[in-house]
């Protein structure tokens, strides 16, 4: 995962002793702060303030390593002319997990991935850490290098809160996904006994094209606390798939010139061929 632009608002880690942040990873994984005593190295789920709020040292590491994070958050990033091919996410956009997400208001924003080929397990994906919000994104003038699972996949679940709006993709194309456009509220089914439900609306999806979906070509699922909405689908071709759309727990979902599955051509007129009394 690259980051971009950030150097300006890293510089006051220069020539700072004894810093040093580990990898930053994807869902399910973690990522640690470590000190320059190796008596003094530590995980990154160990410095949360509720299990060590006595430890100064802890707490600044904590700190720190948020603080790094969150700098890194706030750029105008744009990802143009990359040609990917891995086993995981193409482009993921995060912004911090539950609670170290809601203690900032530094959303990740004004990100502009233009001009790239994509081949691996998703194309671009936004969560499902982003308890601190995500906006402005665009995806414009993208392409297929090879097979995704899913080419846009938006995450979340009632464990994050926050909001994922404004969000526009905008002259796409795929070849064979499992799915095409997800949007989902309850991601891996996970804290859907709590409440912090994330405000997900404003989408724009124009000129989007796929040759084969083997499940569903658009699907939104919001949730009946906060249904998903604003959502536009404008010229979205799929020449085959399993499931046109499915939207649950949405309003105001507009679709215009959409083919999904396949292209209709001029009705067929009655004939004794139909053999209705037959039948």
């Amino acid at each position: 995962q690259a980051v971009l632009s950030a150097y300006a608002n890293l510089r006051s880690l220069y020539n700072q002793t004894y810093v040093r942040l580990g990898e930053i990873r994807s869902d399910n994984t973690t990522y640690s702060w470590l000190s320059g005593n190796p008596a003094n190295e530590k995980g990154i789920d160990e410095f949360s303030s509720p299990l060590l709020p006595e430890n100064n040292f802890l707490a600044s590491c904590w700190d720190d390593s948020y603080k790094t994070i969150l700098r890194c958050n706030i750029v105008i990033g744009r990802i143009e002319n990359i040609e990917f091919n891995n086993g995981d996410d193409n482009v993921a956009i995060k912004c911090g997990r539950d609670n170290d997400g809601w203690k900032t208001s530094c959303p990740s924003e004004n990100i502009i991935i233009r001009n790239c080929k994509f081949k691996g397990l998703h194309g671009v994906v936004l969560g499902s850490e982003m308890s601190s919000g995500i906006q402005h994104v665009f995806v414009e003038n993208c392409t297929y290098g090879g097979y995704c699972k899913r080419g846009i996949f938006i995450k979340t679940n009632p464990d994050r809160g926050g909001f994922i709006r404004d969000i526009y993709v905008n002259n796409c194309e795929f070849g064979e996904v499992e799915d095409l456009f997800y949007v989902t509220s309850m991601y891996a089914g996970e804290g859907m006994d709590n409440h912090h439900f994330t405000e997900v609306h404003d989408i724009y999806v124009k000129d989007l094209k796929c040759k084969k979906v083997n499940v569903a070509a658009l699907v939104l699922q919001g949730t009946e606390e906060k249904p998903i909405y604003n959502v536009t689908f404008d010229n979205v071709d799929v020449d085959k798939a399993g499931i046109g759309l499915g939207f649950s727990n949405t309003k105001t979902i507009g679709v215009s010139n959409c083919n999904l599955g396949g292209y209709v051509g001029v009705p067929s007129t009655a004939s004794a061929k139909d053999g209705i009394f037959d039948k």
